[in-house]
């Protein structure tokens, strides 16, 4: 239950307007304007709602990626939504998936090594 009641500060402004800011990044599959944004939330985030954001968007993330990559195999819509607030930690998952996609892009060995994965995002 821990990652269902975690208090993270989904309506606080700074996490709001940089989580916005990163849907344009996202869009651009700008592989550098996503890392900018890890850096700065881990900058402004406590260190353990930095660790459980970055959780949330490799666990549920790399689920959503998978996920996905099935659908668009077998040739149904993909699950994936619009980053906005209301914030929650449904809207990391979506981040995440975008986020492994471009990691995934720059180093296809990510794909098949989870540890190699979460511990790129977790140290961008």
């Amino acid at each position: 239950m821990w990652e269902i009641n975690h208090p993270f500060p989904y309506e606080d402004s700074f996490v709001i307007n940089k989580t916005i800011e990163l849907e344009s990044f996202l869009e651009k599959e700008s592989i550098t304007g996503v890392v900018y944004f890890h850096s700065q939330m881990r900058d402004y985030l406590n260190k353990i709602d930095y660790e459980y954001m970055i959780w949330q968007e490799w666990k549920e993330g790399y689920a959503r990626y998978i996920e996905n990559l099935i659908r668009k195999k077998i040739g149904i819509k993909t699950n994936s939504n619009k980053i906005q607030p209301k914030l929650n930690r449904i809207s990391f998952y979506e981040i995440g998936s975008k986020y492994i996609h471009l990691l995934i892009k720059e180093n296809p060995n990510l794909k098949n090594d989870l540890n190699g994965l979460y511990y790129k995002m977790l140290n961008p």
